[in-house]
C-alpha cells in the first residue's frame, strides 16, 4: 500500500475534484490501493499526522510526498516539478558540541531518498537530484539567503516546511519515501516578496501540475 502526503490541501485540491475518493475524515482519503494524507503545515503536524496514519495502517510500505517548496538557486525554475534525493533539517545547529549542521545529538545528519522511486520519477521525465532542507521559517529574506550560503555552504536547492520529519519517520520504520516539490517562490525573485509569489503560483500552475503528476503515479498502483 502506497500513502501519498502533502501538506495542504490546496496543493491536491485538483487532484481531489478529479480522482474520487473515500473520505475517511478532514484529512484522510482512500481508494482501493493507496492512502492520502494531508498533514498540515510544519515539522510538528507533519511528523504526528504521518506516525499516526502509519501506526493505523500497517500495510503502508511506501510514502510519497508531492508539493510546493521555496528556492535557493537561481537554475531551479518555478512550477517545475524536482525529485528530491536527500532531505537535511535546517533547524538543528548544535555545532557548538561538534556535531554537524543539520543534526542533532543522537540523530541522523542528512537523510537519503529511495533510489528506486527516484528512478521512476526521472524516466516520467521529473528533473532531480535536489536537495531538501526543511524547517519551521519561512525563507524569506536576505539573511535566509547567506545562512543557506554560508553555513550549509549552499548545498540546500529547496525548502519546505515537512520533508525532513516525513523522512526521519520513514527512515526510523524503513519506508521507502520518494519526494517531488515544484518551486513556488525564490530567494531570488525581486519582482514579488515571496508570500505573494507562493499564492500566485500555487492558484495559477502548481495545483494542477501537482494533479497531472499525482494522477499518473496512482494509475501505476
Amino acid at each position: 500500500m502506497k500513502l501519498i502526503v502533502a501538506a495542504m490541501k490546496d496543493e491536491i485540491s485538483i487532484f481531489l475534484v478529479n480522482y474520487k475518493l473515500e473520505k475517511l475524515s478532514d484529512n484522510l482519503f482512500k481508494s482501493k490501493n493507496f492512502i492520502l494524507l494531508i498533514t498540515g503545515i510544519g515539522l510538528m503536524n507533519s511528523m504526528y499526522e504521518l506516525h499516526k496514519v502509519l501506526n493505523q495502517y500497517k500495510e503502508v510500505k511506501e510514502v510519497i510526498n508531492v508539493g510546493t517548496c521555496g528556492t535557493n538557486k537561481q537554475e531551479c525554475k518555478i512550477n517545475t516539478p524536482y525529485y528530491v534525493s536527500e532531505v537535511n533539517n535546517l533547524m538543528a545547529d548544535v555545532r557548538a558540541f561538534d556535531y554537524k549542521i543539520g543534526q542533532t545529538p543522537k540523530g541522523f545528519c542528512s537523510i537519503k531518498t529511495d533510489d528506486n522511486l527516484n528512478k521512476k520519477f526521472e524516466a516520467k521525465g521529473i528533473l532531480g537530484n535536489k536537495v531538501l532542507g526543511s524547517s519551521d521559517t519561512f525563507f524569506n529574506t536576505e539573511l535566509h539567503k547567506k545562512y543557506l550560503i554560508n553555513d550549509w555552504n549552499n548545498i540546500i536547492d529547496l525548502i519546505d516546511m515537512e520533508g525532513y520529519a516525513l523522512a526521519y519517520i520513514c527512515k526510523k520504520k524503513n519506508l521507502k519515501l520518494g519526494i517531488i516539490k515544484w518551486p513556488s517562490d525564490s530567494l531570488f525573485n525581486s519582482v514579488y516578496n515571496s508570500s505573494e509569489e507562493f499564492e500566485n503560483n500555487l492558484n495559477q500552475n502548481i495545483k494542477y501540475n501537482i494533479s497531472e503528476v499525482l494522477t499518473d503515479l496512482v494509475e501505476e498502483i
